[in-house]
């Protein structure tokens, strides 16, 4: 686990859902990464909540291939495909396998390196997610958001200030 994880100041989210009425979701997907990588993206995150493992593994060694050594990778929620598509790291929310079960994994993997990042919606998630192996905390929503069934309640800028104050992580 780093001690100090050098984030960006944007760290973009490409949603395979948002590309999944192109004729070739993945060659979309990856020209989008290339705009984002034009743009200085230097972290990207790769979001996707279906249910087709097959076509997840596919678009992110593709997305993996495109940017390699251009770009860190994260792969939301998924530590196996994480590893199978050899990205940087993963991005955990709530609801999915522990930092610590992400953490044992990449290290029975020999991929220790890999970064874990995780979700939080309130002060005190945060404060339990300080004390995990995590190299860096998310907080949020911040404003309302359309891209989730469920969401959270929003936090705010003011909420975004306090998580700041509570945590050392990035």
């Amino acid at each position: 686990m780093n001690s100090v994880l050098p984030l960006p100041r944007l760290y973009p989210i490409i949603d395979a859902a948002c590309f999944s009425a192109a004729h070739d979701p993945a060659s979309a997907i990856t020209a989008f990464a290339e705009e984002l990588l034009f743009g200085g993206a230097t972290l990207i995150q790769y979001r996707n909540k279906s249910s087709n493992i097959r076509h997840m593994l596919s678009q992110a060694r593709e997305l993996r291939r495109t940017t390699f050594n251009r770009t860190r990778l994260i792969m939301n929620d998924r530590t196996d495909l994480c590893l199978a598509a050899g990205f940087d790291g993963v991005h955990l929310g709530q609801d999915d396998l522990s930092p610590a079960a992400a953490r044992q994994i990449f290290r029975a993997a020999g991929q220790d390196r890999l970064q874990i990042g995780y979700s939080t919606h309130n002060l005190q998630q945060l404060q339990e997610a300080d004390q995990l192996p995590v190299d860096y905390i998310a907080i949020g929503p911040v404003f309302a958001t359309a891209s989730k069934a469920n969401p959270d309640p929003v936090i705010g800028l003011e909420g975004v200030r306090a998580a700041r104050r509570a945590t050392g992580k990035p």
